[in-house]
């Protein structure tokens, strides 16, 4: 799956890419994308295309780490989990190796397709340091699919019958990131959503702060739902 998601967002970052140096004349007679711009603070064609395809991009990676770290409950529910933690094997560590991948793997994905996208993209638009500023957008994701597998975890820790719920936080990100701009959503709406405290680069300037704030968050959701396991019960097939 990491292989087969990671091949999908080569592809689709390369997919926009080239459309980067015509967006402007796609998208110049469009009211509902310029009052979007108008709303990031005057943003150009360009600035406003690439926050809008970093947020879909960033939706993409937010779903392989849902089903990765809800991996565990899915052999949980299969009746796979219990003989292999009954060899012993820590049952904190196992669930932490699931987890791991999707918090490797998350950031992977994001960077994988930013590099496609930036550099099919950055010839085609005459922008001195665009490509570092599209690898930059894609590298501010990375605390939000942290705190999306700190949510998962968490569920699977402590309601793993609820643990669906996780993708309620993908769907309303994917929604208020994608939507919220275009239909003028208030901000309280964003800030429900991980991903809405992400800094719009190259709109706005790279900050260090929203992004530490969204990391430590994301560690206390992971040592929350780790220790919820340990504690639990596995259900039994």
């Amino acid at each position: 799956m990491l292989i087969g998601f990671a091949v999908g967002m080569l592809v689709l970052g390369m997919s926009y890419g080239p459309f980067l140096g015509d967006v402007e004349e796609m998208l110049k007679d469009v009211e509902m994308f310029k009052e979007a711009m108008a709303q990031m603070g005057g943003a150009t064609f360009v600035d406003g295309f690439i926050i809008m395809i970093m947020t879909v991009l960033a939706i993409v990676a937010a779903i392989y780490v849902v089903i990765t770290t809800l991996r565990p409950r899915s052999e949980e529910n299969s009746g796979r989990a219990e003989p292999v933690v009954a060899t012993g094997l820590s049952r904190t560590g196992w669930l932490a190796s699931h987890l791991t991948v999707a918090l490797v793997g998350g950031p992977v994905m994001i960077l994988l397709a930013g590099l496609t996208l930036a550099a099919t993209g950055a010839p085609t638009v005459d922008e001195s340091g665009l490509f570092g500023e599209i690898m930059a957008a894609s590298a501010a994701y990375i605390p939000a699919l942290w705190v999306t597998a700190g949510l998962a975890v968490a569920l699977v820790g402590w309601l793993p019958r609820a643990s669906a719920l996780a993708w309620l936080v993908v769907a309303y990100a994917g929604v208020v990131g994608y939507f919220g701009a275009i239909l003028q959503f208030p901000g309280w709406m964003h800030n429900l959503s991980p991903f809405g405290h992400i800094p719009r680069i190259p709109v706005e300037d790279f900050s260090w702060t929203p992004l530490l704030v969204l990391t430590t968050i994301a560690t206390g959701l992971i040592a929350v739902g780790l220790h919820g396991f340990h504690r639990r019960d596995l259900e039994t097939k």
